[in-house]
């Protein structure tokens, strides 16, 4: 139906005739798991369950789904209609919050930041450290927040390297409301998305003076 299509980005045209794989990663369509999928619905059984598929533009799409076999009067399989609903936002969330939750787990002092590099959220323990507000911080490019290093030399590198899903650890200068400079050990950490690219990030800082 529409709503399908609208998930994978294909118009009717383009699918009808075409063979289930082109809804899958190839490297899951050359897999035994995926023969062995194919093979249970041919023998009359219904699948249900998450199931990672790909839209138009190559895209990691998760389905909540239930493949449900038809039969025909001789009980033999006749047809496989499948009802599904998008779960990828769900999922999107669920990595978020593993990935946040463990870099807060590991080291106190973090910021979380956007695609563009600017603040979404402080811990607790950063607040008091920079003695600045989230309202304060919020949507404000993190270099704001560092005391003498250059952007157009600093900044690259570190994005050249976060932006490709790479993790990145510098020293980093931090400067305090008071005008304080915090000598801190910083790694920038991405989050991905359910197509391994970075859409947000998260650094986190240990302290090198105190």
């Amino acid at each position: 139906n529409q709503n399908f299509l609208n998930v994978a980005g294909y118009s009717l045209d383009e699918i009808v005739g075409k063979h289930h794989k082109m809804f899958v990663h190839a490297e899951y369509a050359k897999s035994a798991e995926y023969e062995m999928f194919w093979k249970n619905l041919a023998a009359g059984i219904t699948n249900n369950g998450v199931h990672i598929r790909k839209n138009k533009n190559g895209d990691t799409v998760w389905l909540n789904a239930i493949y449900k076999v038809f039969k025909n009067e001789n009980g033999e399989p006749l047809k496989v209609i499948k009802f599904c609903s998008d779960i990828s936002e769900i999922k999107q969330k669920e990595f978020e919050f593993k990935t946040y939750n463990n870099i807060l787990n590991y080291k106190g002092y973090s910021i979380k930041l956007d695609s563009f590099g600017k603040i979404k959220e402080l811990s607790d323990s950063i607040e008091k450290l920079l003695k600045f507000s989230l309202n304060e911080l919020k949507n404000k490019h993190f270099s704001e927040l560092n005391s003498d290093q250059s952007l157009n030399s600093f900044y690259e590198i570190i994005w050249e390297k976060i932006s490709n899903g790479n993790i990145y650890e510098t020293e980093f200068k931090l400067k305090s409301k008071d005008g304080l400079m915090l000598i801190t050990n910083a790694v920038f950490a991405p989050i991905l998305d359910v197509n391994d690219r970075p859409n947000e990030y998260i650094v986190y800082f240990t302290k090198k003076n105190s």
